[in-house]
């Protein structure tokens, strides 16, 4: 901390409790919606659920880590499924057919910016 020219923290931030994923869906139709289910729902209080995507892959492939951009927050109380054709199709493109889509899906503490552990899914586009 010297380094940033602040003092020491003396007392280490309170453990913060996330609740995690349980389950995570995606469904994409070719010139038709794109839906992202997820499980606990709704969304817990001072939690949001951060879901990023991939565009339109190979549907051999596997390895999509460095692929995954964020789409929407779903803010506290929110239900699923999450309609996401509109914020797909603005940041990749429509799907095409044949194609996989990816999605990865966060639990974020809205006091603390502490993360959960990613749930991943994927779907080959109908």
């Amino acid at each position: 901390m010297a380094n940033a020219g602040v003092a020491s923290v003396a007392t280490p931030p309170a453990t913060v409790s996330i609740n995690a994923l349980t389950a995570l869906s995606i469904t994409a139709v070719h010139a038709g919606a794109t839906t992202i289910t997820y499980a606990a729902t709704p969304v817990p209080a001072n939690q949001a659920l951060l879901i990023q995507t991939t565009g339109n892959l190979s549907a051999g492939k596997a390895f999509v880590k460095n692929r995954f951009r964020t789409i929407h927050y779903a803010a506290a109380a929110a239900a699923s499924p999450y309609v996401a054709t509109t914020a797909q199709n603005a940041k990749w493109g429509a799907p095409i057919l044949g194609s996989q889509i990816f999605v990865r899906g966060f639990m974020v503490d809205v006091v603390g910016g502490y993360k959960s552990l990613p749930l991943i899914a994927s779907a080959i586009v109908s």
